[in-house]
């Protein structure tokens, strides 16, 4: 019999890119749902979006909000 094979083996440390996968996905998810609803936004009237109290200059601003709350 070997010697190594005899003795404990320390523990390895893992490091796992799950988190960091997750998170891309995420941040990928939430930049997706923010285009998706800027364009559908986009599509309305002028008075529509008045209705709902909207300017084509806040739906603008919206994908980087979203991005940055993050």
């Amino acid at each position: 019999m070997s010697y190594a094979l005899l003795t404990p083996r320390a523990p390895r440390e893992t490091i796992s890119i799950r988190p960091f996968v997750m998170d891309a996905l995420e941040t990928f998810r939430s930049w997706r749902d923010a285009a998706v609803t800027r364009k559908h936004l986009l599509a309305l009237s002028d008075d529509a979006l008045d209705d709902i109290g909207l300017t084509r200059g806040q739906i603008e601003a919206m994908p980087r909000r979203a991005i940055r709350s993050l």
